[in-house]
């Protein structure tokens, strides 16, 4: 576990935290629009960001347990929809 004594350190936890607010916003837009693709991309960069904050800095925010549960699941639906465009991409031509 990393320790918070040098700026660099604060400042990489505070984006971290940024990431995380952020992500909550764009979940809210997505579901607002109705995209599903775009609220996959943005749970998956939440989830990341709250693992990194306990894994490296040993921060635990609520969410942690569920995060390291969900992530592996959301980044193979995002896999697969990556496949699936390409996929179509492909046979588009």
């Amino acid at each position: 576990m990393k320790n918070l004594n040098s700026k660099k350190s604060r400042n990489t936890v505070a984006i971290l935290i940024n990431e995380i607010t952020v992500a909550d916003l764009m979940i809210e837009n997505a579901i607002k629009n109705e995209n599903e693709n775009s609220k996959l991309v943005w749970r998956i960069s939440k989830c990341e960001a709250i693992i990194g904050l306990a894994d490296v800095w040993g921060i635990e925010l609520p969410g942690l347990e569920i995060s390291r549960v969900v992530l592996p699941e959301l980044e193979t639906r995002y896999t697969n929809q990556l496949n699936e465009t390409i996929e179509i991409n492909t046979n588009y031509k």
